[in-house]
């Protein structure tokens, strides 16, 4: 608070504020002032919100004063797995209401999955075509998927450092002239994709030799 020099009269003159003038500064300074009745509303608002808030005496709370237990990143997991499981019908139908409802982004999404996962995407279109020739056993292992998967990540690998395709290539072709052969790990070659478009499904003796 300033102070006056002796003798100086200040611009009140020494008199006391009034009260309309009181409620001018005031609202100047807050930018709004309440009338009494919205005041009034404003706090018992606040006292029915409190009450919904706060616990009775006696009352027990939903977590009986325990604290929540802090779950492992498995645990979570576990959950999440369990919930989806027991909502498929609910996932499917969103996903496929996102789906019909965002098609360029459902197609740019499935985009960047192929790029990100060429090999596995590459394996299992090998596959597919294989069953549809009926020419994958049922007698291969959980190593024998392996090798073929591995197989394929090579293929990609090779094309990355290259710079020119490299494609997995079965050596007894799945549907030859003569012969056939079968969706297995012994049977499948990693070549430059030119000369297994070349080869397309010849199959001279144990190995193909372009000329």
């Amino acid at each position: 608070m300033a102070k006056f020099s002796k003798g100086h009269e200040p611009w009140n003159k020494g008199k006391a504020w009034s009260d309309e003038m009181k409620a001018k500064m005031s609202a100047s300074k807050i930018g709004h002032r309440h009338t009494p009745e919205v005041e009034a509303k404003i706090v018992d608002n606040l006292l029915k919100v409190g009450v919904k808030t706060r616990f009775a005496k006696g009352q027990v709370p939903h977590n009986k004063g325990i604290k929540c237990p802090r779950y492992t990143k498995e645990e979570i997991k576990a959950h999440q797995k369990a919930w989806r499981d027991k909502n498929k019908d609910k996932i499917n139908a969103n996903n496929k209401k996102w789906r019909k409802e965002n098609p360029e982004a459902f197609k740019a999404m499935q985009k960047r999955t192929r790029e990100k996962n060429s090999a596995r995407v590459n394996a299992a279109n090998n596959k597919r075509r294989a069953d549809k020739l009926n020419r994958t056993p049922k007698w291969l292992t959980k190593d024998d998927l392996w090798l073929i998967k591995e197989a394929h990540e090579l293929a990609v690998l090779r094309t990355k450092l290259f710079g020119f395709d490299w494609h997995v290539d079965h050596t007894i072709p799945l549907k030859g002239k003569n012969v056939s052969g079968l969706h297995v790990p012994n049977n499948l070659q990693v070549i430059e994709g030119k000369l297994n478009i070349m080869k397309n499904n010849k199959f001279e003796g144990e190995t193909f030799c372009p000329q």
